[in-house]
């Protein structure tokens, strides 16, 4: 989640707004919650617990942070990198590390990074040609040093296929820079289903809402009836990292139930991050 935050910051997380999540570990299921969470607004930073790791209870899954972009209901679609909710662009204003390109008139060595705020990347090919996870603003002050030739931010094209991507189906064929559009679920809501768009709502029917999935001679058979809908259980969100080129996230495991969402980073306490000074991000606001 780089620049948003760091490795070796503390978090104050807030989980007085979020309803209770009511754990049956003896069910080796952990699905319930006491009230809907009603709080949670674009642009929070949410701690949550990783979807996707379907053989454990949900409290013993990772935890992660993850900056939430889309709401329930929310129609979310990226397009040369930039993100647009319902046809908005939300990128304004926040601070956003990418993948850059540098060539260099001379070897970089870890002063030079260091000295740079640069601390992902390095070398890809010679003479001098680096790859960077850096900010839009850092870019442009590498961009006037002597030792450096080029930066230039690194794109994928939209015909760039790739099957690693939710929802793991070359048939949509989304990646980094070019994913959706894509509606995000909310509770009750009835989902036409087909054979196209079965990968998108699979994880919801089986692994999060605990249903029996079969597809058999192309007929969609959910606890064994055949049927072409599905209404929904749970609200559902998109998160994005702020290290767009360099973290996981809903581009890559897809929506994040509402009952796997622990709380909203609030501030950082403090932070052994090496690149501040201890007093720095004292209290930091996120």
């Amino acid at each position: 989640m780089e620049p948003s935050l760091l490795s070796g910051d503390y978090v104050l997380v807030s989980k007085l707004n979020l309803s209770a999540r009511i754990d049956l570990p003896y069910l080796n299921k952990s699905n319930y919650r006491i009230k809907e969470i009603t709080n949670i607004k674009r642009n929070n930073i949410l701690l949550f617990n990783y979807p996707t790791d379907s053989n454990k209870i949900i409290s013993k899954k990772e935890k992660i942070f993850k900056r939430c972009v889309a709401l329930p209901h929310d129609t979310l679609n990226i397009v040369d990198k930039k993100v647009f909710v319902n046809n908005i662009c939300t990128d304004v204003g926040i601070n956003l590390k990418y993948r850059f390109k540098i060539v260099s008139n001379k070897n970089l060595n870890n002063i030079f990074f260091e000295s740079n705020n640069i601390s992902e990347g390095g070398v890809v090919d010679s003479p001098f040609v680096y790859n960077v996870f850096i900010t839009k603003q850092n870019a442009q002050l590498l961009a006037q040093l002597p030792a450096i030739k080029e930066v230039n931010l690194i794109k994928l094209p939209k015909s760039a296929k790739s099957s690693m991507f939710f929802p793991n189906n070359k048939v949509y064929n989304w990646n980094l820079d070019y994913f959706g559009p894509l509606v995000i679920p909310a509770k009750d809501d009835t989902i036409h289903l087909d054979l196209k768009n079965i990968d998108i709502y699979k994880k919801i029917i089986c692994d999060y809402e605990n249903n029996k999935l079969q597809i058999i001679e192309n007929d969609i058979y959910i606890n064994n009836v055949k049927t072409k809908i599905y209404v929904t259980k749970m609200n559902y969100y998109f998160t994005l990292d702020d290290n767009r080129d360099n973290g996981k996230d809903s581009r890559y495991f897809g929506f994040v139930p509402e009952n796997h969402i622990l709380g909203k980073a609030v501030v950082v306490l403090f932070s052994f991050n090496k690149q501040f000074n201890f007093f720095e991000r004292i209290f930091h606001f996120i």
